[in-house]
């Protein structure tokens, strides 16, 4: 029997968006320093920040 595994999703976003497909699957830590240092504040400083705003889930200030 054989058993056919087509690609993900994934590779498709990825090549027609000019991107590594890695980066989806994976991940990438990045670290704002360049903004950070020369004053920049973000609105939402956390991915849990971000998410909760994009998923309408903010908690009270």
């Amino acid at each position: 029997m054989r058993v056919v595994i087509a690609k993900p999703p994934v590779h498709l976003g990825a090549l027609l968006t000019r991107t590594d497909p890695a980066l989806a699957l994976t991940g990438r830590r990045c670290v704002p320093s360049r903004l950070t240092d020369a004053g920049f504040d973000f609105e939402h400083p956390t991915f849990d920040d971000a998410l909760a705003d994009l998923t309408g889930r903010r908690s009270a200030p």
